[in-house]
């Protein structure tokens, strides 16, 4: 089978949705040996498309069965409609995965599946760029239509498919993300903990949040109960002792402007706390298991996930996680996580406070933690969106 991936989101610095591409293409290219893949990049020059065939492992150049494409234009809109189309139908494929927006022509003998993580879009318009929101108002729709399979990454997107776009259960597959790599698992020493937090200018003790930085990720509600815990228990050293570090590009795509409005606001009136709190920009993949193997434990505050990926890599590194109960995070945290009542500030430090205090029950949020993270493996995610591959054919 010829298989064409499209891998635009490597190289762009995309937080989860890079990651999820990068392991996912890893891993089908060990399941799928006797199939010849072909990654369609928008990258033009030949040292980025070198930079991008690093990533893979190097074992997979050994068997040969995939290939680095350059497809151009590159303009966004115009590659998904015009370019890739146009290249595919040039260079014949059995089938193509894409993301969220699809092609809306092909030609026939190729099937299309379209991956999508959630549909937040959707769900919170508001927090959406309107030129953005106009497009995927449109193709959206479309494209689920014009899909032949649709793979969901969790349950509650699969549901939030049905529910908004009256789509045929049956046309849509689920596949967990596969979590967290060997390098979250891998165990790290005090003495290369204490070198990392010395090294990135860390503190010795902080809460961590990784992720965008876009509306629906609900981080001015983080900073302004950072600042309540901060007053209500600053009697208690593990509390006062605590910073907050968010990992997350500021200002990208579709950034979330009350971020500043809070933060001006924390530093006018609690300057103290406020030198509490480090924005430590995009987060590299070699860094990010340290990051989370420092850390205290990681929040999560979104009103709205697919999937939660950070919440997984946590847990892989013996991190405690406490998150919001919305969306799908109960499904895939399961009860190895701490779970708050979305946008309650007090059940929020209530929580916190229990993980960070209490040694029994923050250590056995951290062994349920171990074994979730065990559940999501990216082979077994590789092997069922080959499975699909196959049945269209």
């Amino acid at each position: 089978m010829r298989i064409g991936f499209d891998i635009r989101t490597i190289g762009k610095n995309r937080t989860g949705d890079e990651t999820v591409t990068l392991q996912l293409v890893d891993n089908l290219l060990s399941v799928g040996k006797r199939n010849r893949f072909f990654l369609f990049t928008d990258e033009k020059l030949p040292v980025l498309i070198s930079e991008i065939e690093k990533r893979f492992n190097k074992k997979k150049k050994e068997t040969a069965n995939f290939k680095i494409c350059s497809v151009t234009p590159s303009r966004k809109a115009f590659w998904t409609f015009w370019s890739l189309p146009k290249f595919v139908k040039k260079n014949p494929i059995d089938v193509l995965h894409v993301q969220y927006i699809t092609p809306l022509w092909l030609p026939k003998k190729i099937k299309l599946v379209t991956t999508v993580h959630d549909i937040s879009f959707a769900r919170y318009p508001a927090f959406i760029a309107k030129k953005d929101l106009m497009l995927l108002k449109i193709f959206i729709p479309l494209s689920l239509k014009k899909a032949d399979k649709i793979i969901a990454v969790s349950e509650f997107t699969k549901r939030e498919i049905i529910k908004v776009y009256n789509i045929d259960e049956n046309k849509i597959e689920v596949v967990y993300n596969g979590g967290a790599t060997k390098e979250f698992f891998t165990e790290a020493s005090d003495d290369a903990i204490f070198k990392f937090k010395e090294e990135k200018k860390l503190p010795e003790e902080f809460i961590l949040y990784v992720g965008t930085l876009q509306p629906r990720k609900n981080i001015p509600f983080l900073l302004q109960t950072f600042v309540e815990l901060k007053q209500k228990l600053a009697a208690k050293d593990e509390i006062s002792n605590l910073s907050l570090i968010i990992g997350g590009k500021r200002f990208g795509h579709n950034y979330d402007s009350d971020i500043d409005t809070k933060l001006k606001e924390i530093k006018r009136n609690f300057p103290d706390i406020a030198n509490q709190i480090k924005f430590v920009g995009f987060i590299a993949d070699d860094d990010l298991p340290m990051y989370y193997k420092s850390a205290k434990l990681l929040v999560i505050t979104s009103s709205y996930e697919g999937f939660g990926l950070p919440a997984i890599e946590a847990m892989a590194s013996k991190t405690p996680v406490l998150t919001t109960d919305t969306s799908c995070m109960k499904e895939i945290c399961a009860d190895a996580a701490m779970i708050y009542r979305h946008n309650d500030p007090e059940d929020f430090i209530s929580k916190l406070q229990e993980v960070v205090c209490d040694k029994t029950r923050r250590n056995k949020i951290v062994e349920k933690g171990m074994k979730r993270a065990r559940e999501f493996d990216w082979n077994l995610a590789a092997k069922q969106t080959m499975n699909i591959y196959r049945k269209l054919k």
